[in-house]
């Protein structure tokens, strides 16, 4: 008994240590600001993008790390068939939160699809990236919504997978309820970006009430954004 705890806790720290370690590398990457290319968008001026020797390597170790954290506690690959109930009662013993990890692989890919699509590398491979984006952050959305844990910055990362992906209506969908000042800014970016009536009349009103906010930490994109859009309707 003595030693199966010892390597389960061995085992949870190894989990533990992959986690954290692929959270250091991922934070570390400081590419092009997805406000700054939204806006860029929006006001139909070039904006520089280069995606240098560190930053790369940051992506791909932290790649490898979640990979592995993954498979340290589970055989099932989501990227093929799989038993999602199977997966749930399996990931309620992990060492680490099985939302949080999927929501991380999907950070990463997230991050690969970026890179690709701005670089306007091979379409296919963008988009290789882009479905495995939106298949981590559906299941982590998913895993999150089932055991009653936080999903709104979940839903907020895949919201932006679809505004890159010039899915706006997806993205208003899944952030037009969510209160988080950061999710207003996602939503309203999709709001300028799309098609839909009195667009920015509604981004405005967003906007305001994110900018009121006293608690807002992106009060700065918040700002931006609404600078955006008095220069949109001028």
């Amino acid at each position: 008994m003595k030693d199966y705890k010892s390597k389960s806790y061995n085992k949870n720290e190894y989990v533990k240590s992959l986690y954290n370690l692929g959270t250091y590398y991922l934070e570390k990457i400081n590419i092009l600001n997805k406000y700054d290319y939204a806006i860029s968008l929006l006001i139909k001026s070039d904006i520089e993008f280069a995606l240098n020797v560190a930053d790369k390597e940051y992506l791909s170790k932290s790649h490898k790390l979640f990979k592995e954290c993954i498979q340290a506690e589970t055989t099932i690959n989501i990227e093929d068939a799989y038993d999602y109930n199977e997966l749930l009662k399996s990931s309620q013993r992990w060492a680490e939160s099985p939302s949080d990890k999927y929501y991380r692989m999907g950070l990463v890919y997230l991050n690969y699809y970026y890179i690709n699509m701005v670089l306007g590398r091979n379409s296919d491979t963008a988009e290789k990236y882009g479905t495995l984006s939106e298949l981590y952050f559906n299941i982590a959305y998913k895993i999150a919504k089932n055991l009653g844990k936080n999903k709104n910055f979940i839903a907020d990362k895949l919201a932006w997978y679809y505004i890159l992906h010039k899915d706006f209506s997806k993205a208003i969908l899944l952030t037009e309820r969510i209160q988080d000042a950061y999710a207003i800014n996602t939503y309203a970016t999709a709001m300028m970006l799309s098609d839909f009536p009195d667009k920015h009349i509604k981004a405005e009103k967003a906007l305001n009430q994110a900018n009121e906010n006293k608690y807002n930490l992106a009060v700065d994109t918040t700002k931006s954004l609404l600078n955006c859009l008095s220069y949109l309707e001028e």
